[in-house]
């Protein structure tokens, strides 16, 4: 079978092309009634399904008498675990300890026992009950949780027991917290209250805080420093000139001085530039690097052309892990090798040793043209060369090679796909699927295949489930069980090709790249027709409705509406049109026209390089987008373009081709309406 045959049976035949593999006495067994799966065989008409989707609109709703209610119609259901726990959930504050280890004891091994465990664990956390969390923890299996992690770590201090994680690990968590989250603050919190953090330390977190436009993160920090100190701080992080004028003669500290300034530049305020003046003296000369570090930085987001002169004057020192970052990408943006390599080199180890960094440490020893640079340059390539990430594909490319993907064509044995076919959260993730609930399917089957057993499944049970996920027409997590296996790697599972005939047809219409169709929607909703984003965009190419209605519009469809997204050949011909609209009009770049589908194209039109900057490479450009988000997108699509293209092709490709340099502003005339 073809690598695009195995895609268009799969799309025709879905789930009975799985029981035929599986074998007869497996689906003979699965649709008797005592069989987990017999309602994910029968149709969505089964009273059980109907009565488990009666309960999700009430767990919604938190109607917990009508949960209680249904529960025993479950009994049998593949999903009877799901229900149980919406049971219990949505009343989960009143429960008794009795309920909880029961529910533990009646599905222990499932998702959902170890889902109940988590929930239960972070409310035991807030009730400080540390006996009852140790007991608990004990059979707690996914272990991915950091909100769980401070709160063992607080437990065991509480009661003198060892400490799995130290306290430096413990202070790693809380700079990591994100804002709403607050139980590694409360194990910092004991920690300062013992006086074993520094007071450098709690400022740099209320300095993160302050520049990454993070209140409760900030105010978290600085009630640490005084416990009164949230009036204050409120005041000085929402408006820092009133708070300077008003109170910074009588500052308790030079720290919280610079605290406003940071926050008059995240602000852009326009007293800036006579605050720095009048201020910046009464700082010692830590502080005024850590208030030019947030300057230069956000300089840098800017695109601001004296972001690089900035950064020259603040030493390595005084960066955080971020900053250098930034420092690096406006060093790239004025080809200043040797700050790029002095920079990555004085960064931390996990964060130099991350693929982006190590490949620019190894573009600046190729700078150098010395031969001991160049041979060092060539080691660390080679190294990356070896992933299909983005930079691996672009290490690749520095060393002159051309992509070449080679399609094994893997497919596991009948009795792997029946081992794998009958593991309970693998059943009870495919009955989620089959009756539309898409998060809780996802959730439970990430379980399966990555943390119910330490590690996750083998690459032998990986190749069972990603090829089971297929058949039936999971593309995502076909592509998640795919994309798991590292040392054998399935590109026919974690690059695959539904939607053949149609994807095809809509890409020859307008003239794209059939890859750049299939690398995009790749990354935009996984292959899922009805996937919806939180801010409204809806189906395989993930359409905005007004950008919809616009492109509908310029095509001259007549009666269109956005309804109609989710019919995916309506929403291939909306969406791949408005794709083409993007490359005309940014010169037919694939990387600007990612990032104009990403993020809109008024913003990819502003982050052109300037006329007086001239042409950027491509890489470069891509690395210095301001978005985390859009850069990471754009990085995606290029490299799941270019493993299409060599896929479809079988043959190799060249990445240079797809990455032609950047050109000077452009794209976007000032009464251009593109959405």
């Amino acid at each position: 079978m073809s690598f695009t045959t195995h895609t268009r049976e799969s799309q025709r035949n879905g789930s009975k092309h799985l029981w035929r593999i599986i074998g007869l006495s497996v689906l003979l067994s699965m649709l008797t009634l005592a069989s987990p799966l017999a309602s994910w065989a029968a149709s969505k008409s089964n009273v059980g399904d109907k009565n488990l989707l009666a309960m999700q609109a009430a767990y919604a709703r938190n109607q917990t008498t009508r949960l209680t209610a249904l529960l025993p119609t479950l009994t049998g259901h593949p999903l009877e675990s799901l229900g149980a726990y919406w049971t219990l959930k949505a009343n989960l504050e009143n429960a008794t300890p009795q309920a909880v280890n029961a529910f533990f004891k009646r599905w222990q091994g499932t998702y959902w026992e170890d889902r109940l465990r988590n929930d239960w664990m972070l409310l035991l956390i807030d009730r400080q009950a540390w006996p009852a969390l140790i007991d608990a923890h004990n059979g707690y299996r996914m272990r991915d949780d950091d909100q769980i992690t401070c709160g063992m770590w607080r437990a065991q201090r509480k009661l003198g027991q060892p400490q799995t994680v130290d306290a430096a690990a413990i202070i790693a968590l809380w700079f990591q917290e994100a804002p709403g989250y607050r139980r590694c603050q409360q194990a910092v919190s004991d920690l300062a209250a013992d006086q074993q953090i520094s007071a450098d330390l709690i400022w740099a977190r209320a300095r993160q805080g302050a520049e990454n436009d993070s209140r409760s993160t900030m105010l978290g920090a600085l009630t640490l420093i005084d416990t009164a100190a949230e009036p204050a701080g409120k005041t000085l992080f929402g408006q820092p000139y009133l708070w300077l004028e008003r109170y910074g003669q009588q500052a308790p500290s030079s720290d919280w001085i610079a605290l406003a300034l940071i926050r008059m530049a995240v602000n852009d305020n326009r007293y800036l530039t006579p605050s720095l003046e009048r201020w910046m003296p009464t700082l010692d000369a830590t502080q005024q690097q850590q208030v030019e570090a947030t300057i230069a930085t956000l300089a840098a987001r800017r695109s601001e052309p004296n972001a690089h002169a900035l950064f020259a004057r603040i030493d390595n020192r005084y960066l955080t892990d971020r900053q250098r970052a930034w420092k690096v990408r406006a060093a790239l943006r004025h080809q200043d090798w040797s700050v790029v390599s002095a920079t990555v080199q004085s960064m931390q180890a996990d964060q130099q040793g991350e693929s982006v960094w190590q490949y620019w440490l190894a573009r600046a020893h190729l700078a150098t043209q010395n031969a001991d640079a160049i041979a060092q340059a060539r080691g660390i390539l080679s190294r990356i060369a070896k992933g299909d990430d983005y930079y691996g594909l672009l290490a690749r490319d520095t060393l002159g090679q051309k992509i070449i993907i080679a399609d094994k064509r893997l497919k596991p044995s009948k009795a792997d796909l029946k081992r794998v076919g009958m593991d309970p959260n693998i059943r009870a993730a495919l009955s989620a699927f089959q009756l539309n609930l898409e998060g809780e399917a996802s959730r439970q089957w990430t379980y399966a295949v990555a943390l119910h057993q330490p590690g996750g499944m083998d690459e032998r049970d990986l190749l069972a489930a990603a090829e089971i996920a297929c058949q039936v027409g999971w593309w995502n997590r076909c592509i998640h069980a795919g994309t798991r296996m590292q040392t054998t790697p399935s590109f026919m599972h974690s690059y695959p090709q539904p939607f053949e005939t149609d994807i095809l047809a809509q890409a020859k219409e307008v003239a794209i790249h059939p890859a750049f169709f299939y690398g995009l929607i790749r990354q935009e909703s996984r292959f899922n027709p009805t996937a919806r984003s939180h801010a409204g965009a809806f189906g395989l190419m993930q359409v905005m409705p007004s950008t919809a209605i616009w492109t509908a519009k310029k095509m001259g469809l007549q009666r269109f509406t956005p309804q109609q997204l989710g019919e995916h050949k309506t929403n291939l011909k909306v969406g791949g049109n408005y794709l083409k609209i993007l490359l005309e009009k940014f010169d037919n770049s694939v990387p600007l026209a990612a990032a104009a589908y990403n993020a809109g194209p008024r913003r990819a039109s502003r982050w052109r390089p300037s006329v007086e900057a001239g042409t950027m490479e491509a890489a470069i450009w891509i690395e210095c987008i301001p978005f985390n988000e859009t850069r990471q997108y754009v990085q995606n699509v290029i490299a799941n373009h270019a493993i299409y293209a060599a896929l479809q092709t079988q043959t190799a490709f060249d990445l240079a081709g797809l990455m032609p340099p950047i050109t000077p502003i452009g794209g976007l005339e000032p009464e251009d309406d593109t959405p």
